[in-house]
């Protein structure tokens, strides 16, 4: 991996930082409201959880209703902030601006593109543990486990997360395509496209993986009060977590938007006649 791959990827990372600090009144006005709501249903399941768990009621917590929830404010915000980036068009008030429908369809195909990646890293930690045990390297199995089990540990949770990422880069450049109308791009069409950023990527990768970890530590941070304190502070930090979701989400967003422009998905003219949707263009 030469020092222009690196420098590479570190551009593309700077430059998304830069333009979400930039214009970070949009940003807010983009994430606020939709990250206030998944918040708040977090909580409220949390603290209704931990008060069942006081009281010995059966809870069955909020379920399908967060998935649904979650899947739209992920779909709102980084879909929203693809059509500011690529489009120039921007929130008058505080709310994302794209069609409801556009935005499920990016949260469902965000979903199913995680869901993917999520079995494609088991599939490989057990083969490497089939291998491993194939060779009687039964404490190599161990450790291997042990590692992968503890996820509040720093360096679990920045390979985990390193990894993850990784991927959903390699095979997501097909989501801010939906996002400004376009859906030429396809999962295996994303593969072909980032192939020659693959060590850019990977550079990429490794700098969201060491971004977000402060983030994602936070239940750790706070230890025993995210999970069994009162329901009153479980609901808190409940709520600052998903409020720290939000902004994992938006500057994700334009981590993905700049790579999207980098392989190639250039900005283009929005159609008055479909609202701000852009004109047709050639895939490449």
């Amino acid at each position: 991996m030469g020092l222009s791959m690196i420098s590479g990827g570190f551009d593309i990372f700077w430059a998304a930082i830069l333009a979400v600090l930039r214009d970070w009144r949009v940003a807010l006005k983009i994430a606020l409201l939709p990250a206030l709501i998944a918040a708040a249903v977090y909580a409220l399941d949390q603290y209704f959880w931990v008060l069942a768990l006081d009281t010995g009621e059966d809870y069955r917590g909020f379920g399908t209703i967060s998935v649904i929830v979650d899947v739209v404010m992920v779909g709102l915000v980084a879909g929203a902030w693809h059509r500011f980036a690529l489009l120039g068009i921007a929130p008058a008030a505080v709310y994302p601006v794209i069609p409801l429908m556009t935005a499920v369809a990016y949260g469902i195909y965000w979903m199913a593109i995680g869901i993917f990646v999520g079995l494609m890293m088991v599939a490989g930690y057990m083969a490497v543990a089939f291998v491993a045990e194939f060779m009687n390297a039964f404490s190599f199995v161990i450790s291997l486990d042990r590692f992968f089990q503890d996820i509040s540990n720093p360096v679990t949770l920045f390979v985990l997360g390193t990894v993850f990422v990784y991927f959903l880069l390699r095979l997501g450049l097909g989501l801010p395509d939906l996002a400004v109308g376009l859906r030429h791009i396809t999962i295996i069409a994303s593969i072909r496209r980032t192939r020659p950023f693959r060590a850019k990527v990977i550079v990429l990768a490794v700098l969201v993986g060491i971004a977000q970890m402060p983030f994602f530590s936070y239940p750790e941070l706070v230890g025993d009060a995210f999970f069994s304190g009162r329901p009153s502070q479980v609901a808190f930090h409940n709520m600052v977590s998903g409020l720290l979701r939000g902004v994992v989400t938006i500057f994700g967003a334009s981590i993905l938007t700049e790579l999207y422009r980098a392989t190639g998905g250039l900005p283009v003219e929005p159609d008055e006649k479909s609202g701000g949707g852009p004109l047709e263009r050639q895939e490449d």
